[in-house]
């Protein structure tokens, strides 16, 4: 081909159009914005400007023209690239494949409404016009442009009059089609004022059926082998930066089927980070239940009471709250700290063994070693065999009582108004300290060996076949953990081998 030639061709083909072929654009302004595709790109960096018929990347510097493109993405010469476009009938090809421009109403579906139903285009036109929005904090900053999120302009259309003038959390599906938006006011001075406005379900778009983030999770959910589940965006939004990038927001809902359904896809594990007052633990509650004891592990951590992963962030600093994160996921399960704790509250509680009064925590010692199921933190084992002995806690060493410390602040309240309504229920008993203690060792046993025996087949599973000496030996643990677990079921009066989720313990 002659330069004429080229230059004919270069004139008579939309970069745009090109661009689409490989890439998925959104408008912005009179731009076009996209992934870029020669870096792993997570915030769209990738600038197309059909006046010019240029393309852009602002984040790995790459640019050119149409024949550019091509060149960089199907790895060939210049004249080849030339060569694998054509123009037939008014249409646009690359390799013989037809490129049609993208029609701008495909997405229409995927987009809710705010008080009626809007266009696509309204809708892009809304997320095109979103100002920068500063966080407030630079170790934050490049995980809200990865997210998108922006500040409405005070004068937006009719449509969006509800959304003006506050920050925008651009809600994206599975897939990462944009699909709603989530309007946050920009202070908390006026309590009558809604906190969140939130696109409408009028055209479709259902929180229940969504998880904020998992477009951007879903990956690191699969590598890591299990998913944070965090109440707010901003909350998702802090774990990211914090490099927790497998963790998803439920963002006003509870934890419902189709959000479980869409976990299920990429793990059957589940760590709960709520906060610790009495709404965060209800909430905890209610999403254990929702839960299929058999095919999905939970985890719960409890923040400190009025803190949340985003206040932590910023209060912390992102060092300090990994490693925050880190230490809170250590921390022994919660059933074994209330079985301890009550322990620490009721050590003078006696219990009648084969004829002979000993002490609880004495038979409770006893029982976990034989049946191996000791408690899992050491200074949690230590504390409990110091008052197995009879020693009080006042004798506890500096470090194990700053343990119990911790314990009575944490679960003290909470035990006490469990054992009230413990009681309530046997009203006539002579002996409900002991009933109460005992129902606290069959849930920590229940949860504890229901664990283990995930834990197990999990192993189970990563095992080669070829290894039948230790396949048999993990079968003969696991059918040992299920019939402890049946009888542990039957003083529950539960059906069969049901979990008490870890957040969960109370009595049903």
């Amino acid at each position: 081909m002659t330069k004429l030639e080229i230059e004919q061709l270069k004139s008579s083909v939309c970069i745009k159009e090109v661009v689409e072929g490989y890439v998925t654009l959104e408008r912005k302004g009179n731009n076009y914005m996209g992934l870029c595709p020669f870096h792993e790109d997570h915030h769209p960096s990738l600038m197309v400007n059909p006046e010019k018929q240029t393309f852009h990347c602002f984040a790995c510097g790459e640019h050119g023209d149409a024949i550019g493109f091509i060149q960089k993405m199907e790895h060939c010469t210049f004249m080849s690239a030339v060569g694998k476009l054509k123009i037939e009938n008014g249409e646009l090809k690359i390799n013989e494949r037809k490129i049609k421009p993208v029609d701008k109403n495909s997405d229409a579906k995927q987009l809710s409404t705010v008080t009626c139903q809007l266009s696509t285009e309204k809708n892009l036109q809304f997320f095109s016009s979103l100002l920068p929005y500063a966080c407030g904090n630079s170790e934050l900053t490049p995980a809200y442009l990865d997210f998108e999120v922006g500040q409405s302009p005070v004068n937006v259309p009719k449509e969006w009059y509800a959304m003006r003038n506050r920050v925008i959390f651009p809600i994206r599906n599975e897939a990462g089609q944009l699909i709603a938006f989530a309007a946050r006011k920009l202070t908390d001075d006026n309590p009558d004022e809604p906190k969140y406005i939130n696109t409408s379900t009028a055209n479709g778009y259902k929180k229940s059926e969504n998880l904020y983030a998992l477009y951007q999770a879903k990956e690191a959910i699969t590598r890591q082998g299990f998913v944070f589940v965090v109440e707010g965006y901003k909350d998702a939004i802090a774990m990211h930066a914090a490099g927790f990038t497998n963790t998803v927001a439920l963002c006003g809902t509870a934890l419902t089927t189709g959000q479980i359904a869409l976990l299920q896809k990429y793990t059957n594990r589940i760590c709960l980070l709520l906060d610790g007052d009495k709404p965060g633990r209800e909430a905890a509650r209610k999403i254990s239940l929702s839960l299929d004891p058999v095919s999905m592990e939970v985890q719960t951590i409890f923040l400190p009471e009025g803190e949340d992963p985003d206040s932590l962030f910023r209060r912390c600093g992102k060092e300090a709250f990994v490693s925050l994160i880190g230490r809170y996921q250590s921390k022994p399960h919660l059933s074994e700290e209330l079985l301890l704790t009550a322990c620490l509250l009721f050590q003078e509680t006696y219990y009648m063994f084969k004829g002979s009064l000993c002490l609880f925590t004495e038979l409770l010692n006893s029982i976990l070693r034989t049946d191996d199921l000791l408690l899992e933190n050491k200074e949690n084992r230590a504390i409990l065999a110091h008052l197995a002995e009879g020693h009080p806690e006042s004798g506890l060493s500096p470090v194990l009582k700053r343990v119990a410390d911790e314990l009575h602040a944490e679960y003290d309240q909470a035990i006490y108004q469990e054992k009230e309504q413990f009681g309530s229920l046997y009203p006539e008993a002579a002996n409900v300290m002991e009933m109460f203690l005992i129902r606290l060792f069959f849930l920590y046993a229940e949860n504890r060996i229901l664990r283990d025996i995930q834990k197990q087949v999990r192993l189970l599973l990563e095992t080669v076949p070829e290894n039948k000496e230790k396949r048999l030996a993990i079968l003969i643990h696991i059918a040992k953990r299920r019939e402890q677990l049946r009888h542990v079921s039957e003083n529950l009066d539960r059906p069969g081998a049901v979990i008490v989720p870890i957040c969960q313990w109370g009595w049903q």
